[in-house]
């Protein structure tokens, strides 16, 4: 805000006396806050003009957001006989998972953690109606939060206005990543990154006369884009020698328009001189220079992909302590428990064994292996060389801590003195767990955007449903990993998000060699898990569209013939049944789909009558498998029509996942989930990439089925009367195309807007074939396959750069820039 961070006196004739008697009585108390700073036990807040307002009225926060805890499961509201959902809150520990559509959302499912606010669309006033904007919250885990209680709003209207700011970005949240991603600065990085630079911005408000950036100060570098209002964009123009007079010329700008110094500088050779507000008063978001070099320093790749601004003079970068690449530190944690025991072996030693070695083996990070034991006082032997005699890069060492909480401060020196390890996988002794806690200063390691310093990890080994973390570690610091046994496994609600379930055979561990020695079942569940662990997992968003859907099976039989991994799978409709075949049975699963295309028409005649027989087909091709069994993540992705929201099918019958996804309203019978109706998922993210973001894909692939139907030449009735117009209007052929071009617009358009913050995405060229062309599969297949190849060549250069070492992969300079996505077009983004 550039306004000052004082309470307005509130205005208003029907409650003015109770108003002014509030205002004084807080008028007081922000007197005595003044002289006596109180701590809000708030974490640090992305929104920094919020999180400031908040630490200067501490003394207001159990009033304005009154704390609330939630169990697992249970979906967020406000006290009060309505127990309507909230319009703002902040959390404060665990995971809120939140479902917004909105039109061209980029984020319309995402999970909130420690210091993440989030505030409702339609702005902080309950008086509004949310109707527009639908929107679910639901307790991931176990979480603590401050609910607004927008009653409180009439006296604080700076605080109103500030939440209505980030309302209204929450809107155009899409404009601000369209037009960020077309400059110089930021089309070379990728999707994700650039979404958690966009969750970092934030929201200012300014009055009618106002200077909005000031290009010659460092604090007003950076990126602005027009949320509300009119404002005008002043250039100094340097006119040719016979008019050697300087000149101002002026711009406007309007909501959605872009400026600052991201831009490229115009050809007429102007530069800006300043930016004034033209109407009553305006809202910008703004992404500044110093958060880029905070997120620099958080994910160094997004500081090799993100290009200087056009301002800027390109410089040698001279080596600094700052541009040192430290350690990560990943703490190795079991709960196995009985199981353990019945099985006569502790896994997480062979297993932390293992996948360093995997990964040391097939991309070169050079990790150490530390054992934390319990000791008098803290000891540190001198670490071992980065490389051992026998040339491996995975090498062990020891230290000793006389508790738990000395376990952090003995691996930040361990860290700090040896800066030439990729990773420390830590194994810390069971009797230092009770009192070991995460620094404050430390970064949460699977959440990519947080403050400086050592990032700290925890990789959760465990067998139950619920798993009490250590101090400070929160479910964005945590990657839980379950074990697949030989009996099928059944449960009550899903595993959080991101969980890794890898299906090893435990009393095989004691029997372990060396990786190589390894079954390629057992290698390729190490190295799905070491990519999670070192952020290099693949994703595929397969979009629906029936007979066009294929198109996922083509992408994915290319990227398997490659061998680029494929560590998760979204999808819609056909899409959802395309990954039930690979999630289910691998490779194998898609030969075995290809072949079955041609009777698929029976399963959709039959599915007229009830989708049952979706299900039914799925569970029987697939052995009868439960999603909470995969190895391989599938979400199939429905909407649920009762609260019009994405509804993400996590645990249960694979099949009735796949008979949700492609339950097509008015064709075929939806299908149910406590209580609520739930039908095709085309309509609401038939391309379900930002899904994939939030289970931790690094490397997005997105294919969307359903093409941009061809020009119609209007018809024309026989007789050109109005009767003959009129009779024209009835034909009952011509209203069926209508509604089926226009299912297909939906569905394309859905397709797009929900793919956008993929890597790499394919359109389909299909135009001569109907969705229903099931007997014309092995020729959608080959006209694929032709159109997937550059596709695929995009897709392997970007593993490629991904299975590089980690200092190579994150320090060197962008051998390439990638291409913007085309609606039209099959693309690279980012």
């Amino acid at each position: 805000m550039c306004t000052p961070s004082v309470v307005e006196k509130p205005s208003g004739s029907s409650s003015a006396t109770r108003a002014r008697k509030e205002w004084r009585a807080m008028m007081e108390l922000e007197g005595a806050a003044a002289r006596e700073p109180m701590d809000t036990g708030l974490p640090p807040l992305r929104h920094t003009a919020l999180d400031a307002w908040l630490r200067a009225h501490g003394y207001l926060i159990d009033r304005v957001f009154p704390a609330k805890s939630f169990p697992p499961g249970a979906s967020i509201r406000r006290d009060g006989p309505a127990a309507s959902g909230p319009r703002a809150l902040i959390v404060l520990s665990g995971e809120v998972v939140v479902t917004q559509v909105l039109p061209g959302s980029v984020d319309p499912y995402k999970s909130l953690y420690a210091g993440d606010v989030w505030v409702h669309s339609a702005g902080p006033d309950a008086a509004q109606d949310e109707g527009g904007f639908p929107v679910h919250l639901l307790a991931e885990t176990a979480c603590q939060l401050r609910l607004l209680a927008p009653e409180e709003l009439a006296a604080l209207p700076e605080l109103a206005q500030l939440l209505a700011g980030y309302g209204e970005f929450q809107q155009k949240k899409h404009l601000f990543f369209e037009a960020l991603r077309k400059t110089e600065q930021f089309r070379n990085v990728r999707a994700r990154q650039l979404v958690d630079l966009i969750d970092l911005a934030e929201v200012r408000t300014y009055k009618r006369g106002e200077r909005v950036c000031h290009p010659q100060k460092e604090e007003g570098r950076g990126g602005y884009m027009v949320l509300q209002g009119e404002l005008a964009e002043f250039r100094r123009l340097v006119a040719p020698r016979e008019y050697p007079a300087e000149r101002v010329i002026e711009r406007p700008l309007y909501v959605g328009n872009l400026f600052g110094d991201l831009l490229m500088p115009p050809q007429d050779g102007s530069e800006p001189c300043r930016v004034e507000v033209r109407s009553e008063s305006a809202s910008v978001a703004f992404v500044s220079h110093a958060v880029s070099q905070r997120l620099d320093q958080r994910v160094p790749l997004f500081k090799r992909l993100r290009g200087p601004a056009p301002s800027q003079k390109r410089m040698a970068q001279e080596a600094s302590d700052e541009d040192v690449l430290l350690p990560e530190i990943v703490l190795f944690r079991s709960s196995l428990g009985a199981a353990a025991r019945e099985w006569g072996i502790d896994p997480l030693r062979t297993m932390v064994d293992a996948v360093a070695e995997g990964i040391r083996t097939e991309y070169g990070d050079a990790i150490l292996v530390v054992d934390v034991v319990p000791g008098p006082e803290a000891r540190m032997t001198p670490c071992p060389p980065l490389m051992d005699a026998q040339g491996q890069w995975v090498t062990h060492h020891r230290v000793q801590a006389p508790s738990g909480a000395a376990v952090t401060g003995v691996l930040r020196t361990l860290a700090l003195e040896v800066p030439s390890w990729d990773y420390l996988f830590v194994r810390v002794a069971p009797s230092l767990w009770e009192d070991l806690s995460l620094p404050e200063d430390g970064e949460h390691g699977f959440v990519s955007t947080r403050r400086g310093g050592l990032v700290w990890k925890l990789v959760q080994l465990s067998a139950a449903e619920k798993v009490r973390l250590p101090v400070g570690f929160e479910p964005a610091s945590t990657l839980f990993t379950v074990l697949l046994g030989p009996s099928p496994r059944r449960v009550t609600q899903a595993d959080p998000v991101g969980t890794v379930r890898l299906r090893l055979e435990p009393r095989r561990l004691a029997h372990w060699g060396r990786f190589a020695t390894l079954s390629s079942r057992e290698q390729d569940s190490l190295l799905r898990w070491g990519r999670a662990i070192t952020g290099r997992l693949v994703g595929v968003a397969l979009g629906g569209g029936g007979a066009w859907g294929l198109a996922g099976l083509v992408v994915l039989q290319g990227m398997v013939e490659r061998k680029i991994p494929i560590d998760l799978v979204s999808g819609t409709s056909f899409g959802a049944l395309v990954a039930s075949f690979y999630c289910g049975r691998g490779a194998e699963g898609l030969e075995v789909l290809r072949k079955q295309v041609p009777l698929l028409s029976w399963v959709v005649r039959a599915s007229f009558i009830s989708s049952e027989a979706i299900a039914w087909y799925v569970d029987r091709m697939t052995g009868g498998i439960y999603l909470e069994e995969l190895e391989v993540p599938c979400l199939p992705v429905a909407t649920n029509i009762s609260n019009a929201q994405v509804h993400i099918s996590r645990w249960g019958s694979l099949g009735s996942g796949v008979r949700a996804s492609g339950a097509l309203a008015g064709v075929f019978s939806p299908a149910f989930s406590d209580g609520c109706r739930l039908v095709d998922g085309g309509f609401i993210a038939n391309v379900p990439a930002a899904i994939l973001k939030t289970w931790g894909a690094s490397l997005i692939v997105a294919v969307n089925g359903v093409a941009k139907p061809p020009v119609r030449r209007g018809s024309k009735p026989l007789f050109p009367t109005r009767v003959g117009w009129f009779l024209h209007g009835l034909n009952p052929i011509e209203r069926v195309i209508d509604v089926m071009r226009s299912m297909i617009i939906v569905f394309h358009t859905s397709g797009q807007q929900s793919a956008q913050v993929a890597d790499v995405i394919f359109n389909s060229p299909f135009v001569n074939y109907s969705p229903g062309d099931y007997a014309h599969s092995q020729e959608i297949m080959d006209q694929a396959r032709d159109a997937a190849r550059p596709v695929l060549e995009r897709i392997q250069k970007k593993w490629d750069e991904m299975r590089l070492p980690r200092r190579e992969r994150e320090s060197a300079p962008s051998q390439s820039p990638q291409e913007t996505p085309d609606a039209d077009h099959n693309s690279a983004a980012g």
